[in-house]
């Protein structure tokens, strides 16, 4: 673990302490989980396979020293965002990428801003 850059602690002023990450288990998506938890911000993991998403949260954690959260969660379900918005409405989360879905982005989206709202 090195230090961060100049760079890696403006992005994470800008957009930490959380990042939530959907489809996160495995190819670019996971690059992507990685790329941000070098910058030192702290990610939730949210897929279908719990076995995959805690094996990527405990490389992140390994490897950034970054705090992790896995949400297991199957997005073709309708009631997934608000479930997910639920569980991660106690997280100051200023960064989502949403990259597993069947579910339209924009009610997922409306999800997780009801549950920040409150």
């Amino acid at each position: 673990m090195s230090s961060p850059s100049i760079a890696d602690t403006r992005f994470a002023r800008r957009y930490g302490p959380w990042a939530l990450i959907t489809g996160a288990s495995d190819g670019i998506v996971k690059a992507c989980a990685d790329a941000v938890a070098a910058r030192g911000i702290n990610v939730v993991l949210a897929a279908r396979s719990s076995d995959r998403l805690h094996a990527v949260a405990d490389e992140l954690h390994a490897a950034h020293g970054v705090d992790t959260a896995v949400v297991a969660t199957d997005f073709g379900v309708p009631s997934a965002p608000a479930m997910l918005a639920a569980q991660v409405s106690h997280l100051d989360i200023g960064l989502v990428v949403l990259a597993a879905a069947s579910e339209p982005a924009a009610r997922f989206v409306t999800c997780l801003w009801s549950a920040n709202a409150r």
